[in-house]
């Protein structure tokens, strides 16, 4: 997923340097280049590129991908942070991975010159947090000893898959009076249900029949809120 949006995002600033720079270009009855721009952006749910096609002199639409992951080894080591379901293992969680990649579809009216009101979704949507916990220690149990082997191994993922609406407010203007103009987007996301999967080896094994029960935890846990920089580039003057 990660390479088809570099891939989305390469293509579309491809497409925009190659119709800023040709004049030759056969396009549909109606379309003007000048109404047309590129977007680079950045913000809480990743970095990427879109473009943007302004319909008419307050409606706008735009097309864009965006992708973000980090993963942050030994997040609980050493931090004075009570998580009673860890007990005494909460520094042996390894590490903490969460992952963003979407391709939205959205439009924008101009309530004033520099405040917009823009809805869509995500079309296509991977949200997704993962964690890995492997004991270091064993464990007594009278007079038995629990190798740390025997305690076995847990992998956790939450993911939020499928369409995701979006509303939201834009300050700044829709597309550059200019070539270059810069806006920001507020609003948030309403994801899909979350799906808990958990792969458990040995005595962490039935940890898997948690599953249904973290889903319905999460149940209220859909909104995504999202601030996002846009930077604006207009195809031709």
């Amino acid at each position: 997923m990660k390479k088809r949006l570099l891939l989305f995002s390469c293509q579309i600033v491809a497409a925009g340097c190659l119709m800023a720079q040709t004049d030759t270009l056969s396009y549909p009855s109606g379309f003007q280049t000048n109404k047309m721009s590129i977007q680079l952006q950045g913000g809480t749910n990743g970095f990427g590129a879109g473009v943007r096609y302004q319909v008419l002199e307050k409606l706008a639409v735009r097309l864009n991908g965006t992708f973000f992951s980090y993963k942050m080894n030994d997040p609980l080591k050493g931090r004075n942070i009570n998580l009673a379901a860890l007990g005494d293992y909460k520094d042996d969680v390894k590490y903490v991975q969460g992952s963003v990649s979407q391709v939205g579809l959205l439009g924008e009216y101009s309530l004033l010159p520099v405040l917009r009101v823009v809805a869509g979704g995500a079309v296509l949507n991977n949200t997704e947090v993962d964690g890995y916990l492997k004991p270091s220690k064993g464990i007594d149990v009278g007079n038995l000893s629990i190798t740390p082997e025997q305690i076995g191994d847990l992998k956790a993922q939450v993911s939020y898959n499928g369409f995701a609406p979006y509303i939201g407010l834009g300050l700044g203007r829709s597309t550059p009076s200019k070539r270059f103009g810069v806006n920001v987007d507020l609003g948030s996301y309403y994801m899909s249900p979350a799906k808990v999967n958990i792969d458990a080896t040995k005595m962490l094994a039935p940890n898997k029949q948690q599953e249904s029960t973290l889903e319905n935890n999460l149940s209220s846990f859909r909104w995504m809120p999202t601030i996002q920089l846009n930077l604006n580039f207009r195809i031709a003057k």
